[in-house]
């Protein structure tokens, strides 16, 4: 349970910054963020990706820069 909560809170505010952003950058960053985090939860069903360092390093990297350019509004 607490992990789906976890993975609805990071879709939900990645889903909300590239609904409320207006510099196109922060829409085009936080929009293929958003691909590449479903992209790796439908990845994780079949293969443990969230713990191979390099795609885990990519996709959780990602978040935070689409994270601090929210916070930088």
């Amino acid at each position: 349970i607490l992990y789906l909560w976890i993975i609805g809170i990071l879709f939900h505010r990645i889903y909300g910054q590239n609904k409320k952003a207006t510099s196109k950058f922060t829409k085009a960053f936080s929009l293929g963020t958003l691909m590449v985090f479903v992209e790796s939860l439908v990845e994780s069903l079949a293969s443990p990706i969230y713990t191979h360092p390099p795609e885990m390093y990519f996709i959780f990297g990602s978040l935070g820069f689409a994270f601090a350019l929210q916070s930088r509004r």
